[in-house]
């Protein structure tokens, strides 16, 4: 794989978990979430790096 196509690669890579990222606490902060799911939603942006 050339230098090129690892670097699009993380890119998209980088990006995907960003939008994800940004879905998960937009969920945590306006979502009607009970606590378990509170839970499940920190727990997996824990398991992703975007810890809040």
């Amino acid at each position: 794989m050339s230098k090129y196509h690892f670097r699009k690669l993380q890119n998209e890579i980088r990006k995907d978990r960003q939008h994800r990222i940004k879905q998960l606490t937009h969920q945590l902060r306006y979502g009607n979430l009970s606590n378990e799911g509170r839970k499940g939603v920190i727990a997996q942006l824990d398991v992703i790096g975007g810890g809040v």
